[in-house]
């Protein structure tokens, strides 16, 4: 450190600064500490004085940056801590190198990643200043991927790691695909500059210990659900909030959810949180889950689902790991499934409606648990998030609900994500290999709509106004 300091006046410390010992002298400095707690406190000191300290000692003008890992639900868990690590850096950057979501090498992580994790991290952060991408596990689809997610999560600084033989040679046709990609990365990151994302705020503090969300939040972008990130909860209550097991045991919870609902606004609750919260008899009645009603654990594999009174068929066996058991919550989108030992149709949507015009929506949805990862040093997501295995049908019920919650949404297979923004442009990505026609619900697209981008094209089909998406193409519209 103290030799790159003579040298340089700008220095990034990459995603390796964790750590998972418990050797005889960390079990004995963790003292009554968690492990967690121990590790972060560790890496802070370590931070402060070996690393800022050493460099500003011998450059006292050097800029010194934190890399921030994109394996945002496992952070705490190796000693990095959001909440007091920037302070001590002049900068933060974010990795969004999602690769390959079918492979499990560096978790099955859904390319809407990059793009949540910016947010959060832009929202919680005052000096994040750009995103790190790079070539591993990607052909040009995914390498391209990274980088528009990049621009929508809202930076405007991207490393590609890294220089050398690798990504100039071996991989040089990723940067040719990224070369001329570029006039439309340009184009939208202009358009899009100074603009406000909206949609559903997405409450996830500093630091959480996920029991069965981790991650969640990707795969519900991959459903077409507009998320803004947060770390607190907000004192203007949004119109529409997404909240997970991130905030179980949260004192602010239940308040929180009652005002947003008596203020008109929609709360989508996870399966996770509910169970959590069992003994709540106050938020079990706000989601229509009060009185007899519960969601707890289960486990089981289907591919018969229901809409309203409608048979739909997955294409594969999807996996589901709660049983819920509404009270007077209106069941939208239902499963075949084992409960107490006999066949039951289990909910996947449900929504009790108030009287205030507020609403709670409870998704039987799950993400990464810590029994998911198969090893200590696990770090991405270890799983693959079964949402994303919807059939259309279901996932249009999902999207039909934030519809209701913001305004406007998109009805599209999943992996289909949608980004609006507050001067009425939008973003629509298609990350499946196939043509995706995306039909507005809710507020229709203006006569005088454009697609802005060159790429996608708007359409009419069956009388439904739409926007026609190639395969891995990405659309802007706009007027």
């Amino acid at each position: 450190m103290q030799t790159g300091a003579e040298l340089f006046d700008e220095f990034i410390i990459d995603d390796a600064l964790c750590t998972q010992c418990t050797c005889p002298r960390c079990r004995e400095a963790k003292g009554d500490r968690t492990w967690t707690q121990f590790r972060r406190d560790l890496l802070l000191e370590v931070c402060r004085e070996t690393l800022v300290g050493t460099c500003r000692k011998v450059n006292p003008n050097i800029k010194m940056i934190l890399k921030f890992p994109q394996w945002y639900d496992q952070l705490a868990t190796f000693g990095y801590d959001t909440a007091r690590q920037p302070a001590e850096f002049d900068a933060t950057w974010i990795g969004t190198e999602t690769r390959d979501p079918d492979t499990p090498d560096f978790g099955f992580t859904p390319q809407y990643e990059a793009c949540f994790n910016v947010r959060w991290h832009k929202a919680a952060e005052p000096n994040l200043e750009g995103a790190w991408f790079d070539y591993i596990e990607c052909d040009t689809d995914l390498y391209v991927e990274q980088a528009y997610q990049s621009l929508l999560g809202g930076v405007r600084n991207l490393t590609l790691f890294c220089y050398g033989d690798p990504l100039f040679r071996g991989k040089g046709h990723l940067l040719a695909a990224l070369k001329e990609e570029q006039p439309r990365l340009e184009k939208l990151a202009s358009r899009l500059d100074g603009q406000q994302p909206i949609g559903i705020t997405a409450i996830r503090p500093h630091n959480p210990a996920p029991k069965h969300d981790g991650y969640i939040f990707d795969g519900l972008g991959m459903l077409g659900m507009p998320l803004v990130p947060r770390a607190d909860f907000p004192e203007l209550l949004p119109p529409a909030v997404l909240l997970t097991d991130h905030v179980a045991g949260s004192p602010e919870l239940t308040p929180f959810v009652s005002e947003v609902v008596n203020s008109g606004g929609t709360v989508f609750l996870t399966a996770s949180l509910l169970a959590e919260h069992d003994d709540d008899e106050e938020l079990k009645t706000l989601a229509g889950f009060g009185g007899d009603g519960w969601a707890q654990r289960n486990h089981w594999f289907s591919s018969h689902f229901m809409v309203g009174d409608r048979a739909v068929e997955a294409s594969a066996p999807v996996e589901f790991r709660f049983d819920l058991r509404p009270g007077t919550a209106n069941v939208l989108a239902s499963v075949s499934g084992v409960a107490h030992h006999r066949a039951e149709r289990i909910p996947v949507v449900t929504r009790q409606a108030h009287v205030s015009g507020g609403a709670v929506v409870v998704l039987n949805v799950f993400g990464a648990s810590p029994a998911d990862y198969r090893m200590d040093e696990n770090l991405n997501v270890p799983i693959v998030l079964q949402m994303q295995n919807y059939p259309e049908p279901v996932v249009n019920v999902i999207q039909e609900q934030v519809a209701l919650a913001t305004g406007q949404a998109f009805l599209a297979p999943a992996r289909v994500g949608y980004y609006p923004y507050v001067s009425g442009d939008f973003v629509l990505e298609n990350f499946t290999d196939g043509k995706v026609f995306a039909v507005p619900v809710g507020e229709q697209l203006p006569l005088d709509a454009q697609e802005l981008l060159g790429v996608a094209t708007i359409e009419e089909k069956d009388g439904q106004r739409g926007v026609l998406l190639p395969p891995r193409s990405v659309a802007l519209i706009g007027r």
